[in-house]
């Protein structure tokens, strides 16, 4: 038995195209799953040509000339398939089973209508030094778009395969190696070292490509994210649970007043006015951290002004352990809306109460006695001394919300009612 069994070596490199896919699909499972699968099943098929090759005179002619030819060209062109999807210009289906086809034809026309089995070793030498040419180019586009070592990796133990089927050919052009398949010559011996090396490089070059477009994708997030946060009108903070500032943006920082570097030796509790006294800082900040909200808030700023805030918290599902926070200075719109009440409660020439409050007021002492079952009474009182109208105010369901009495001659006036309604007409004019 010669030293190098060629059939033996062939069955071996059969178990390692079946196992650094597989291995590689279970890495990647999830992650670009259309052009991983079609790179795995390259290998796969090809592991699948080797074993038919090895069983060459076991099996019949079919399976081990033209079918596991085909398997072979078809395992190329998946994994060409595959790189040309990252690439975004994948390769339709049609031309690649027309050059299939095309290819097949001229090995089964060259086996079986010429019988010459040089031209045909040459034939599949020349298509096979072609095939991982293309595969290596496509890796190096990825390589120079990417900038990714993996695939400089990929392309590089591509091309060396090209190169050994071209050392093939030529060896069987010159005389120099035998168109058998089981000849352990030099070509045939560098031929298998090289798939060798192709099955575990390049294997390892698409998983290392994977990460790393994983890892570029991730950070091409985070500074995406550090320039929305960064070019934000609104305030912005993160921060843990017991309200320790984690970051924070400029806005923010022109916001409160203090410098990012004193901020974020701080927590929420030193800042804001609204957190309840008592307990920890840890315990005050904690208020911020409760649960997704929208509230109002008070917050001083380093010179001591206070700020009306609106602040819009959410806990980061994929950390539990922070928060994130966007402050809006509401403070122009509190004044606002305070003057709009002004306006519409108090006459803006003797800044007393108008109609409108007094309709407001008398709503909320009628909803007091509805609530407590109850009667009350309201004066209403003549600036130009006119006689005291006396009226009641009675709950829902007992009759008249306003009965009017008789004028009352003599009386002082005096509040009458309930407690819970001395907000009257007296305590407006």
């Amino acid at each position: 038995m010669p030293l190098l069994h060629i059939p033996s070596l062939f069955l071996t490199m059969a178990l390692l195209f079946f196992i650094m896919p597989t291995v590689t699909y279970l890495v990647l499972n999830g992650r670009r799953q259309r052009a991983v699968t079609l790179w795995c099943g390259g290998d796969l098929l090809l592991g699948l040509t080797l074993i038919l090759f090895a069983l060459r005179g076991r099996v019949p002619d079919w399976a081990s000339f033209p079918l596991a030819n085909f398997l072979m060209f078809v395992g190329v062109m998946m994994r060409i398939k595959s790189l040309r999807r990252d690439l975004g210009k994948p390769l339709p289906l049609i031309p690649m089973a027309a050059a299939a086809s095309l290819f097949m034809l001229g090995f089964e026309g060259i086996r079986l209508g010429l019988r010459d089995e040089l031209l045909r070793m040459q034939y599949h030498q020349a298509v096979f030094a072609v095939l991982p040419t293309w595969l290596a180019a496509a890796a190096w586009r990825i390589a120079q778009q990417e900038q990714s070592r993996a695939a400089r990796w990929i392309g590089g133990v591509y091309l060396l395969s090209a190169m050994s089927f071209l050392n093939g050919l030529i060896g069987l052009s010159l005389g120099r190696d035998l168109p058998a398949l089981m000849d352990a010559n030099a070509a045939r011996i560098l031929g298998m070292l090289a798939a060798i090396l192709t099955a575990v490089i390049a294997n390892l070059g698409y998983v290392g490509l994977a990460f790393e477009r994983s890892r570029r994708q991730a950070l091409q997030a985070d500074q995406e994210y550090r320039a929305i946060i960064a070019t934000s009108l609104d305030g912005f903070f993160l921060c843990d649970p017991d309200g320790r500032f984690l970051d924070v943006n400029q806005a923010y920082c022109d916001l409160i007043g203090y410098r990012r570097e004193e901020l974020l030796t701080m927590g929420v509790a030193d800042i804001d006015v609204d957190d309840a006294g008592g307990g920890s800082a840890a315990d005050r900040g904690r208020r911020w951290a409760i649960e997704p909200t929208c509230f109002e808030a008070r917050q001083r700023r380093k010179d001591g002004r206070l700020l009306e805030v609106e602040a819009s918290t959410q806990v980061l599902p994929y950390n539990p352990g922070k928060i994130v926070a966007f402050i809006r200075d509401i403070s122009a719109r509190k004044r606002a809306e305070a003057e709009i009440k002004a306006l519409a409660f108090y006459d803006p020439l003797t800044h007393l109460p108008n109609r409108r409050l007094l309709n407001d007021r008398l709503a909320q002492v009628r909803a007091a006695a509805q609530h407590g079952r109850c009667y009350g009474a309201l004066l209403l009182l003549d600036l130009d001394n006119m006689p005291i109208r006396l009226s009641q105010v009675t709950p829902r369901g007992s009759g008249a919300a306003f009965s009017p009495r008789p004028p009352v001659f003599g009386y002082r006036a005096s509040i009458i009612g309930l407690p819970s309604s001395r907000v009257s007409i007296f305590n407006l004019l």
